[in-house]
């Protein structure tokens, strides 16, 4: 029975939330949080869990979270951008969605952004936003 109800959460939340594996980083605070962190991006070790504990990260505290962030990058890496790892289809795909999304929304600003994006990812060249780049904390 337990194992029947564990089974069914796993499978519920992967119903929820498993498109989200699928997706860009957000440039609201996935910077503050993971990508910006060469705390966060080294992955779990014993420091890091001490440093999790005893340590503010991105104006807070909160280790299980920031555990979590370095196991994510310590099993699925810093770069989850599909130009960035040569898949440019989807790449290509995701953008698209996200320009109709913009212009539906009426945000030509956006929109103009996903189209110079797809326009890259077509020629098979990944964007480089240089506030990307890994800085040690």
């Amino acid at each position: 029975m337990k194992l029947g109800i564990c089974i069914a959460l796993g499978a519920l939340v992967w119903i929820c939330f498993g498109e989200s594996a699928r997706f860009d980083w957000v440039r609201y605070d996935d910077g503050d949080y993971v990508y910006r962190s060469g705390r966060v991006t080294s992955g779990l070790n014993l420091q890091s869990v001490i440093w999790s504990f005893t340590n503010f990260h991105a104006h807070n505290w909160h280790p299980i979270t920031t555990l979590s962030h370095m196991l994510n990058c310590q099993l699925f890496g810093v770069t989850p951008a599909y130009a960035e790892t040569g898949r440019f289809a989807d790449a290509i795909e995701t953008a698209t969605r996200g320009r109709r999304l913009a212009e539906r929304e009426s945000n030509r600003s956006f929109a103009d952004e996903f189209a110079a994006n797809i326009s890259r990812y077509q020629q098979h060249l990944p964007l480089r936003d240089i506030s990307l780049q890994l800085v040690d904390e």
